[in-house]
């Protein structure tokens, strides 16, 4: 006879660890979350009935108030979503203001707002990352574009002057969506909710696509679905003779002006050059990341 008591205690007891784990990565960005995003996020398939189910019933290191969980110990994190919420609705339509320029531009056919990790989770002195996807074979036309009228503008990051700034790192053209090879291994939280977390704003579109490229994410996260309203998908036009010409030339000055720490990055940096793929970001915290979250998870469930 199969003992269903024991199968579902320990189903239970997985679930809860699952809670836990998704709690404790969230914490190392100050973002408390609701029971709708503990579900969504978890790394294992459930339904939210039973998520709410093993919430009421308490984890081991979760505390909950104001309608979110958090680590215990960490109730200030309740105002501080609040703050930030209010924080980033600003740093949005600040955002939406730069894109409504960017996207006129040549080659750019889709831009997303990416590092949130969390919903409106921007910190104040934080910058804004974008996601650009180009016309194929078009990411050096379309970063030539969008970070010089950027720079003209004054809205580019400049030292220590982040705050509201435009972040334009990450360019990859349409035949460069699937993301697999930039994970980490053998574990890449960080990638997989900054995935999760990026946000459409111009040519939704692609987004559809570029979620069928990453099969990986639904594996990851088996119950997240995307927070963005179904549009229709569009035929690109392939480039012309004078567009990949400009494509050359704006390749070879780029590339001639491009600090040494782009182009001869170290072997801890997270950059990518290639005629499809523009990953400018010279310091890679995605492993150390991943770290301390296991550490925070071992030592939690050690202690207890």
């Amino acid at each position: 006879m199969i003992d269903l008591t024991n199968n579902n205690s320990q189903l239970n007891a997985d679930l809860k660890a699952a809670a836990l784990r998704a709690v404790l990565f969230f914490d190392l960005f100050d973002y408390p979350l609701t029971a709708y995003e503990i579900w969504r996020y978890l790394d294992r398939p459930a339904s939210l009935r039973a998520v709410m189910e093993i919430l009421d019933q308490g984890i081991t290191g979760i505390s909950g108030g104001g309608g979110v969980y958090f680590r215990v110990g960490r109730d200030k994190l309740i105002l501080e979503r609040i703050r930030r919420y209010n924080v980033s609705r600003e740093k949005l339509r600040l955002a939406k203001r730069s894109i409504a320029l960017l996207k006129i531009l040549p080659g750019i056919k889709f831009i997303g707002i990416a590092n949130l990790i969390g919903a409106h989770n921007w910190r104040p002195n934080s910058d804004i990352d974008l996601l650009v996807i180009s016309s194929p074979g078009r990411v050096w036309t379309s970063r030539f574009f969008a970070a010089g009228l950027m720079k003209l503008l004054r809205r580019r990051p400049q030292g220590v002057n982040k705050a509201d700034k435009i972040c334009l790192s990450f360019y990859v053209d349409t035949t460069a969506l699937d993301f697999t090879r930039l994970r980490l291994n053998p574990y890449d939280p960080y990638f997989t909710y900054w995935l999760a977390d990026l946000l459409p704003v111009y040519g939704e579109f692609l987004y559809p696509r570029l979620i069928r490229e990453n099969k990986w994410l639904r594996y990851a996260l088996p119950n997240w679905q995307p927070n963005v309203r179904r549009v229709p998908e569009k035929r690109l036009s392939q480039p012309n003779s004078f567009s990949l010409a400009l494509e050359r030339l704006l390749r070879r000055w780029q590339l001639k002006i491009m600090p040494l720490a782009l182009s001869r990055p170290g072997n801890n940096s997270g950059v990518v050059i290639n005629n499809h793929m523009l990953k400018l970001y010279v310091a890679d915290k995605r492993a150390e990341i991943a770290f301390k979250f296991k550490q925070s998870y071992e030592n939690l469930r050690s202690a207890h």
